[in-house]
Parts: C-alpha cells; structure tokens; sequence
C-alpha cells in the first residue's frame, strides 16, 4: 500500500483510497458560493468565497534524519507552505487564491508557485496526469505569467499570458474563462498547487519535495452546478 518509486508507484495507495471511499460514503461535493460582483481580483472579498479548501500546515520542514540499514534520507526542497485556497469567478474570469504560512519567495525562484487546471468535461487526449493546463511551468514576471496547454503528456504550448498578484502570504490569479475553454453557464474545475518539484513530468515527485496542495496525487474540486444565485436563499 505505501507509495514507492519503484513499479508499483501509488497505485495500490490509491486503490484503497477508492474502496475505503465506496465503503464509508462521502459527503457531498461543496458548491460554490456564487458569481461575484468585481471590477478586477482586488476588489474580491475572499472572506465571503466558500468552499474553502485548506492542506496541512508545516509540511515543509527540511529532513535530514537516519532511515532503514544505513539509509540517510535528506530534503531541503520545502518552500512555500500551502495553507489555504479558494475560487471565484464572474462572467469573464476564475480567480485563484492561494495562502501559504509565511510569505511567498520570489517569482524568480525555481519551480514556483505552479498551478495545474482539469476542467471537467474537456473531451481532449492531450493532457499530463489529468491535468490540461498548467501556470507558472516557465518563471512569470513581477506581475504576468504564463498559462500553458497541454500537448500529450509532459509536452505544453503557451495558451494565454494572465495577470497575477502577490502580497505578503497571499497570491491570486486571474485567469479568462476563454483561455481554459469555458463558456456560459456551470462549470466544473479540478485544481492543484504546486511549488519546488524537482522533477518535471513525474507526478511521484509530489509526494517526496517542495509542497503540494492538496497532497500526493488528489485534486481540489471547485463547481458552480447548483450555485445559488445572488440574493436567493
């Protein structure tokens, strides 16, 4: 069951995920709060954006401890901490927030602040690990960064330039509903962080460097399908 590098991977890990979920039920998926009123992400009150999804805190810490028969594991790769994360959205734009536990490192570090995109109902082969797009693989400017599409596997092309912000522990994203594809009406988006992989194309890196939110190879689930409209109860 526990994870490896070897050939068996986290497919048994996973594998129980699923029937322990068949077994013991799950809640229902969290909607999401509504379309907010906005004339650019800074105006967003995130206070009021739900679902919030939150990972682990301190996961980050730099190992240098004895393993099995002599095994020396070492690890500085953790950076920034992700500690919470939500979704709005308006008739134009996703915006993604991300808080981490300290403040966020230079956009000019390696590996930063990443974010994967599945959008849900995509009927499209090209994708790497689910995931159809992907931010920040190439290191954005001080206020721009790159979104990138998948072209098969561990191969992307630029899809759209977007505008990003970050102040203090908090960074947000704007992000044109075009750009990932999505028209009028509800939508359902699957989303990752990511920060300091070491090894681009191996999703198994998520489990051993820098942080992911959430972890291992999971998947945040954002959907506007029975989104109350604003003012209805």
């Amino acid at each position: 069951i526990e994870p490896s590098t070897g050939a068996l991977k986290d497919h048994f890990y996973n594998q129980m995920v699923s029937y322990i979920r068949r077994f013991k039920g799950m809640d229902a998926q969290p909607v999401s709060s509504g379309e907010v009123k906005t004339d650019s992400a800074a105006s967003i009150d995130w206070s009021a954006v739900t679902p919030v999804y939150r990972a682990y805190a301190h996961n980050t810490v730099a190992r240098d401890y004895d393993g099995y028969k002599g095994y020396h594991y070492e690890n500085t790769t953790g950076r920034n901490d992700f500690v919470e994360s939500r979704v709005a959205y308006d008739s134009e734009n996703l915006y993604f927030m991300v808080k981490t536990a300290d403040a966020i490192t230079p956009h000019t570090d390696k590996a930063w602040m990443r974010l994967f995109i599945d959008v849900v109902g995509v009927e499209d082969d090209k994708n790497w690990e689910t995931f159809e797009y992907v931010l920040n693989r190439e290191n954005p400017t001080a206020d721009k960064a790159t979104l990138e599409k998948s072209t098969g596997g561990g191969s992307w092309e630029k899809a759209a330039e977007v505008s990003y912000k970050v102040e203090g522990d908090t960074m947000v994203v704007t992000i044109p509903r075009a750009a990932l594809g999505i028209g009028e009406g509800d939508f359902t988006v699957n989303f990752k962080w990511s920060d300091n992989m070491q090894t681009d194309g191996d999703i198994m890196d998520f489990y051993t460097n820098g942080d992911v939110a959430p972890g291992a190879r999971f998947k945040y689930s954002f959907t506007t399908v029975g989104a109350k409209a604003e003012g209805t109860e």
